[in-house]
């Protein structure tokens, strides 16, 4: 499965990225606590889970890391300004500040959880959408259900607020959630975040689009974001819109890696390479 990052057209001023876009770190820690938003570059897709690791804390001030969801638009909501509290998202936003669950802003649970304001160095917690339900992670544990009814909000992205003692934090390993008293059942298949670089991705990742250049002798490509299980079909519907070219063509196959944002798959000869 394609790993998550963070989107780095749409963060807080404090926030710096690293080259990957995994780990997000606070400018000034030690004297500005605001203005150090998050967001997953990709809306999530059912059972993902979002989950950071704490990577560095300081005693300076009181509070920690807020996480959750939100169902705002970077671009069309927020216009790509984000407020100096995550606190401030007071639309189609559902977050975790300390043990309390805050919807649009407002107290919707006290005490749901282990309080994040006291969570240790190396410490994970995470967040997933599994149908309707907003579930909370500690550790790996699942803390259970915050809030229901996020069916109407979706798709939404994971967003983070390094505040108060909360320097640096990783982005773990994209994986599927099974929540207790849910069966087990693999993530519906995607389009790969990293396509070729001629590839446009729609927000859902269920199709792919390519226009080539006249005379381009280029072949644009994109992977399934996680891998096959046995016996699962990978089917495509392809449309074809009226472009002539001498090279023409759509292809499936098989390839046993993955792309990676340092080396995306952008050219057939590629998959072909060990």
């Amino acid at each position: 499965m394609a790993a998550l990052s963070f989107d780095h057209t749409c963060m807080g001023s404090e926030i710096v990225l690293s080259r990957r876009r995994r780990t997000a770190k606070r400018r000034h820690a030690r004297s500005e606590f605001c203005n150090a938003i998050a967001l997953s570059s990709e809306p999530l897709i059912d059972g993902e889970l979002f989950e950071v690791r704490l990577d560095e804390l300081h005693t300076g001030w009181g509070s920690s890391i807020v996480l959750g969801v939100t169902g705002l638009h970077a671009d069309q909501d927020l216009s790509g300004i984000l407020p100096s509290s995550a606190c401030d998202l007071l639309h189609k936003t559902v977050l975790i500040q300390g043990s309390t669950v805050l919807v649009n802003g407002q107290i919707f649970k006290e005490n749901f959880c282990e309080n994040l304001d006291l969570l240790q160095q190396g410490a994970r917690v995470g967040v997933a959408v599994v149908g309707s339900n907003l579930h909370v992670y500690i550790n790996g544990q699942d803390e259970g259900v915050a809030y229901s009814g996020m069916a109407e909000w979706t798709p939404v992205r994971g967003v983070i607020d390094l505040n108060g003692c909360c320097v640096q934090v990783s982005l773990n390993d994209t994986t599927t959630v099974t929540p207790e008293g849910s069966t087990s059942r693999a993530l519906p298949l995607r389009l790969c975040r990293c396509p070729g670089s001629d590839v446009q991705v729609s927000a859902d990742r269920r199709s792919v689009s390519f226009e080539p250049l006249e005379d381009s002798g280029s072949f644009a490509v994109a992977v399934a974001s996680r891998p096959l299980q046995e016996n699962e079909v990978f089917e495509i519907d392809a449309t074809f819109p009226v472009i002539r070219s001498r090279n023409s063509l759509v292809g499936l196959d098989v390839v046993g890696r993955r792309p990676t944002e340092s080396q995306p798959f952008v050219e057939v000869d590629a998959l072909l390479r060990p």
